[in-house]
């Protein structure tokens, strides 16, 4: 059983999945996984297997076996099989349904990967790290799945040699050099109550993986006006939809000015080659600046990036289109 299990999480990983779903489906189990943002059917097996399977992976992340129904999570470690020395982390949610069948979902996290040019186009990445500053807020933007955590912990390592601390919900990529702490409601372990903890350590780099509501917003923004330089992300649609929601939590503007040092919005494009990477579009904050995002403007930064990506045979001309209005 956990050679099986093992060869099957080695093919997710070189298919680069994210999740893993064993999800009963009538008289049987369905396994699919998530790549490159897409639900891909994996195979089909037959339901005690799957219960076998289930089984397997809570003794190997510490849950209750006889619980069926009630939400559990738990994590485990294992070694990539073409690699011994190379550790994958699973995070294991299982929950039940009304008729007690047992669903689980893997969260896959990979460690941080230093190549840089596997996922930026070129020049990209150059950009963002002059950028740098050494105090105030970045923000990255974009929608689900666009590459901003990646991102963040890709310019994160610039200060792998200083002290950088993550609060996420959950931990998505593997860093061993940074103090990684991971969001427990059910332990009090909150954005905001981490937060505070975080700051006490006075972190070179404080990263927060999301900004989702008010509490959060005016935290993130504390900490960046008080001198810590603050990595976060935000699901919008462009740098102007993310000032605009922060204007509607009730972030004052003069604290936007002050805090903001830039906001990078990106994209995860399909290339010509079948492969995937992020386009970025940098906007330095200022009043002026300010008042255009307000107005929900967008500039032509964008599609200057777009046509560039084109005319260098990067992307073909179908996804040009697609992704005109960023």
């Amino acid at each position: 059983m956990e050679k099986l299990m093992l060869e099957m999480l080695q093919d997710f990983i070189v298919k680069n999945a994210t999740d893993v779903y064993f999800m009963p489906v009538a008289a049987e189990f369905e396994i699919k996984a998530l790549i490159r943002n897409k639900l891909q059917m994996y195979r089909r097996i037959p339901q005690n297997f799957g219960l076998q399977l289930i089984n397997f992976l809570k003794f190997r992340a510490g849950l209750m076996l006889s619980e069926h129904r009630r939400p559990q999570t738990g994590s485990l470690i294992f070694n990539e099989l073409s690699n011994s020395k190379k550790q994958i982390f699973g995070r294991i949610s299982t929950v039940g349904d009304f008729q007690g069948r047992e669903s689980m979902v893997i969260r896959l996290i990979y460690q941080l990967s230093l190549a840089k040019d596997n996922f930026f186009f070129e020049d990209q990445y150059e950009l963002l790290k002059n950028q740098l500053p050494k105090k105030g807020l970045i923000l990255f933007c974009g929608p689900v799945s666009s590459g901003k955590t990646t991102t963040m912990y890709q310019l994160a390592d610039l200060c792998k040699n200083q002290q950088v601390m993550t609060i996420e919900d959950p931990v998505e990529i593997y860093a061993p050099n940074f103090l990684q702490l991971q969001v427990n409601e059910k332990a009090n372990m909150t954005y905001l109550n981490l937060l505070k903890a975080a700051l006490r350590h006075h972190p070179d780099l404080l990263i927060i993986g999301e900004i989702r509501d008010q509490a959060t917003a005016k935290a993130v923004f504390d900490a960046a006006l008080s001198g810590h330089l603050v990595f976060s992300t935000l699901h919008a649609n462009c740098a102007a939809s993310a000032i605009n929601r922060l204007i509607d939590w009730e972030i004052p503007v003069t604290d936007l000015i002050a805090a903001i040092r830039l906001i990078n919005y990106q994209r995860l494009l399909p290339t010509v080659k079948q492969s995937f990477k992020i386009l970025c579009e940098q906007v330095l904050i200022n009043s002026a600046e300010l008042e255009i995002l307000k107005r929900g403007l967008i500039s032509d930064e964008w599609g200057k990036q777009l046509e560039k990506c084109f005319q260098s045979n990067w992307i073909s001309l179908s996804t040009k289109k697609i992704f005109a209005a960023g």
